[in-house]
Parts: structure tokens; sequence; C-alpha cells
């Protein structure tokens, strides 16, 4: 291992290589575990790791919000699919899920670094591709993580929005009112994330609570106040199709998007893992652990969900544009019961924010440590004072806020901005599956890189059944979702993403840009031996790791 890592260094030019002195870390204390294999990676630690297990587990559950992600574009699952694409596709999606996670889990043991698929990429290409691969996989990892949070905050301020219509139906709503909702929520997330980062884990235990506490308060009231009751028929075998499609099957797999949308986002724990105690361990296992809660919530909430939902075309038709909010209405037939209700989810969604910008700052903060984003030496750098990559967490929200003039402009390719979330990071996840799986898991382990949370023998029938899905469902999510195809909805998605490949080709290719500098290797030394010439001292590195084993 030592070994690949002085080959790494002596084949970098002097722009490649950062020596990082030992005052320059977190941690003054001798090496421990997740500093060693950090270091390994090419990176020293500095940010404080305050997350533990359950935080962390916690953290991502919370991210993936899995049933209220569902509960916002409900109205998309019945009209693609029906019934069946929103029960069987998400039970459907979410086994291929644990497949997806399981493969990204064994790469986190090995490597548990903050720019998580981007680094394993260039980790498991084969030899000279590995930084143009790992390039494009951070473009498009970073555009679907700022697609999610802000798919998140115009959910929360279109609900918000919503709400007070319920209150005053005379009320005329504006695009620049969800925007409003949509920046102040992005706002005090960045705050958040600024001066209360080591609260982060405590946050995410309350948003836990509030989420197990809404989905069984609203799932029981459904089920004893609804005034509506489905027939088991209805609920586990009909297939609806308004897509225009003239295929039933085609418009059923198109409805599988918000089960893929619900069941994204895993990733973050890779994007903190060196927040986190004992990553190695805990990393993979809070990853695929979070996946297995999300779904054991979800499936019975869509079943209940299901047998009491009332007709499609009032919840659509709803002035509040909240069908959540008009569910919750029609059974408690009360304005602020219903409100109270349906903040469940929204409330939900308020606190997954700052878990959000923080994954996504990381990522940027990580990449641009690596020199892939224009004034890397900027974003890359740590505020120790407050133990946050501060540029990073204000560059991340700024970012954020951009799409919502694409809303004021065009909610169509607004939506298919949103869409880029699931083509993009389930792309991303593609791309390392597949790597690891042809010729990756044997280069990794000829250069002795094997993790503690392993799939054994079984991990390229895994690799397999997991990059399948993610090729799958990242390209037909490039098709349009109605027919006939015109401009009001036409699937954008195309363009969102061929213009994040256009800007990563042209900042890899212009004078200054990527290609000579991308990926930048750390290399750890004593303040007193800062020099010119980068050093690392293999065999003392092999001696403090044989004894923490």
């Amino acid at each position: 291992m030592v070994a690949n890592i002085l080959a790494r260094v002596i084949s970098k030019s002097p722009e490649q290589v950062r020596v990082v002195g030992v005052s320059d870390m977190t941690s003054r204390a001798p090496l421990d575990r997740d500093d060693l294999e950090l270091a390994r990676s090419g990176h020293a630690a500095q940010l404080t790791r305050k997350l533990g297990f359950w935080s962390m587990l916690c953290t991502v559950t919370v991210i993936m919000s899995s049933w209220t992600s569902y509960m916002g574009s409900v109205i998309a699952g019945l009209t693609s699919g029906g019934p069946t694409a929103m029960l069987w596709g998400y039970c459907l999606v979410w086994i291929l899920t644990i497949f997806s996670g399981a493969s990204m889990a064994e790469m986190l043991s090995i490597w548990p670094t903050a720019a998580g698929q981007i680094h394993w990429t260039n980790m498991l290409a084969p030899r000279g591709w590995g930084p143009v691969i790992s390039f494009y996989v951070g473009w498009i990892t970073i555009t679907g993580q700022v697609a999610i949070t802000a798919a998140a905050a115009y959910i929360i301020g279109s609900n918000v929005l919503g709400m007070y219509i319920l209150v005053h139906p005379d009320h005329v709503s504006q695009p620049y009112q969800v925007v409003l909702g949509y920046w102040g929520i992005l706002v005090i997330g960045c705050i958040f994330n600024i001066f209360q980062s080591k609260r982060l884990g405590n946050l995410m235990y309350f948003a836990l609570g509030l989420s197990l506490s809404g989905w069984l308060t609203t799932l029981v009231v459904q089920a004893a106040k609804s005034p509506t009751r489905n027939s088991a028929k209805y609920v586990f075998t009909t297939v609806v199709n308004e897509t225009g499609w003239s295929s039933d099957g085609v418009a059923w797999i198109l409805g599988l998007l918000q089960s893929a949308y619900a069941l994204t986002g895993y990733d973050s724990v890779a994007h903190l893992a060196e927040e986190l105690e004992d990553a190695s361990r805990t990393a993979p296992r809070a990853l695929v652990l979070s996946i297995l809660i999300s779904g054991l919530f979800c499936i019975p909430y869509l079943i209940v969900t299901l047998f009491f939902i009332g007709d499609v075309s009032v919840l659509a038709a709803s002035p509040t544009g909240f069908p959540f909010l008009q569910i919750m209405y029609d059974c408690v037939k009360n304005n602020a019961g219903a409100i109270v209700l349906a903040f469940c989810t929204t409330g939900m969604a308020m606190t997954a924010i700052p878990g959000l910008i923080a994954s996504t700052s990381r990522t940027i903060w990580a990449f641009s440590r690596d020199g892939a984003v224009p004034f890397h030496k900027t974003f890359g750098k740590v505020n120790h004072r407050l133990d946050v990559p501060l540029n990073a967490v204000i560059l991340t929200t700024v970012l954020m806020m951009l799409p919502a003039f694409i809303y004021l402009g065009n909610s169509t390719a607004f939506q298919a901005f949103l869409s880029a979330t699931v083509i993009c990071l389930n792309g991303s996840y593609a791309v390392a599956i597949l790597l690891m799986l042809f010729g990756g898991r044997k280069r990794a382990e000829e250069e002795g890189s094997v993790g503690r949370w392993t799939l054994g023998r079984w991990g390229p029938l895994v690799n397999v059944i997991g990059g399948a899905y993610n090729v799958f469902i990242s390209i037909f999510l490039f098709f349009p979702s109605y027919q006939p195809v015109d401009a009001t909805n036409m699937n954008y998605a195309i363009v969102i993403v061929g213009l994040v490949f256009i800007c990563a080709t042209l900042y890899w290719w212009l004078p200054g840009g990527a290609r000579g500098v991308y990926p930048i290797v750390e290399v750890l030394v004593a303040d007193n031996e800062q020099t010119s010439e980068p050093k690392i001292d293999g065999a003392k590195l092999d001696e403090e790791s044989r004894e923490l084993k």
C-alpha cells in the first residue's frame, strides 16, 4: 500500500503535490487508524471527527427521507404507472438500491474519504484513465447533490405557500413567493452549517424523531379518518397510464423516477466520512442500514396511502398545490389540523436541509482540495476555528439558490433540472460500481486495498445487479414523461447534463484548468521537515498501521 502511495507521489508534477504539516491537521495526536487510512488515500485529516455511528445513521436516513420524499411527488406516481408502479415499483427499486448501496459500502470501507465515488473511480480506473474519469464523475456528482437539495428547498417553499393558501383561499400565488421560501430555508441551513456544525448529529436525532412521530401519526389518521376506502385490487393490481405513451410498460418504468428519487442520496455517508469516527467500519454499516430503514418505513406508508387516498384528479387540482396537505385536510376537515399533520413532511424536509448542505459542501471541498474546480485553493480550505470548509459551504448554498432562476423562467426546465438528481447521482454510482466490477476489484486486491466491510465472493454478483440498475435508471430517465412532446413537457434533463459535461470539458482543457493539476495528492510531514521536496515515511506509516491492527 505504501509503495502505491509513493508511486502516486513520484509520478506527480510539483503542482500536483501539496505538503501538509501536522499543525494543519485538526488532531495533533499521533496518527490513529482514521488518519492512516485517509493518508493512504492521499490526504491529511483536517476536520474533527464529531460523528459516531448512530448520529451518521440518523443523518443519512434523514437526508434520504424516503417516505416524505415520495409524498411530495405522489401525483406523478399515480398518473405514470399508478398504484402498482408506486408500490411494487418502489419495492423493486428498493431491492436494487440495496445491491447498489452494498457495492458502494465496500468501496467506502476501502477509501473512507469525503470525495466518495470521485476518489473511488480514480483508484479503480485502468492506469492513466483515473483522473479524467473521476473528474467527470465529480462534476455530475456535485450537480446531482445540488439538484437534490434544490428539490427539497423547492418542496418546502411550495408547501409553506400551500398552507397559507389553505387558510387564505383567495390568495393568488406567484412563483417568487415559492422562491423566497426556497431561499430562506437554504440560508438558514447555511448559517447552521457555519456556526453549529458540531451539533449536526444532535439536529439529525431530532429530525429522525420528528420523522418517526409524523410517520406514525399521519398513517393512523389516514387509516382512521379518511372518507375513502379503496379495494385491494386497486392497490395491488391497478396500472394507470395518463402519460400519452402507448405502452403501459414505458409509463410504468417512468413512474419509477419517484421511487429512485426517494431512495437516492445514500452516498452522503461517504462525503461526511472524514468527520466520522472509525469510518472504514461504521460508514459502510450506516450506508446499508439507511437504505434498509428507508424501505421498511416507506412500504407500509405507501400501502396505507393507496388504500385511503381520494380522487387523484381532485388532489392534482388542489388550489394549495400540495397534494399531501389536501389528503390530510380530507381526513380531518380542519385547516389547523391539516397544517399540523402536513408539517410532518415539511418539517422533516426543513431539518434535512443542513445535512444536505453539509454533505454537498464536503464534496465540493474535497473536489477543490484535489484541484478540480475553479479557484480550488480558495474552496479547498478549512476554517479551523469553525471546523468547517467555510468557503465551500457558502459556495454550495449559492449554487443551490441559482436553480430558482430557472424556475422563475421555465417551470418545466426546472423540473428537468430536479430530475437530474437521479440521473447524475445514480450515474456516478454506476461508474464506480462498474469500474469495481471490470478490473478494479482485482487491481485493488493486488495493491492490498481491502476494507473492513467486504462482500467477499458475492462482490461481483452484487456489483452486476447494482451497476445494471444504475445504468438502466440513469438512461431511461432521459425519456420525456409525456407524449406528444412539446416545449412545455419536454424532458430537458439531457440539456442540463450536456451543459455540465461541456463546462467540465472546458475547465479540463483550458489553460490553467484541471488537466495539469488534478488530482492533487497531500503528503503529511512533520512541521520542521516541510521543504520543497515532499516526503513520505513509508516504514513509519506501515509500523503504525501494524500497531493499530
